[in-house]
C-alpha cells in the first residue's frame, strides 16, 4: 500500500520547487502589475468621462426636442 502522506509531501515539495523564480523576474512581474493598474484606473476614467459627456448630450438632445415640439405646436397649431 502506498503512504499517503509521502505522496502529499512529494507533491508540495514538487510544487514549491517548481514556484521559485529569480528577484529579477519577480520585480518585473510586479512593474507589469503596476502598468496594468494605471492603465486600467486610466480607463475606468475615460469610461466615466465617455458616460458623462454622452449624458449631458442626451439631455441637450432631449431638451431640444421637447422645445422644437412646443414650437412646432405652437406655430403650426393657430394658438401661438
Amino acid at each position: 500500500m502506498v503512504d499517503e502522506t509521502k505522496i502529499a509531501a512529494a507533491v508540495v515539495k514538487a510544487l514549491n520547487e517548481s514556484r521559485t523564480i529569480d528577484p529579477e523576474t519577480h520585480h518585473e512581474h510586479h512593474e507589469f502589475i503596476t502598468v496594468m493598474k494605471r492603465r486600467e484606473a486610466k480607463r475606468a476614467q475615460m469610461y466615466e468621462a465617455v458616460t458623462l459627456h454622452l449624458a449631458k448630450f442626451g439631455s441637450v438632445a432631449l431638451m431640444s426636442a421637447v422645445f422644437v415640439a412646443i414650437w412646432f405646436y405652437l406655430t403650426y397649431s393657430g394658438k401661438g
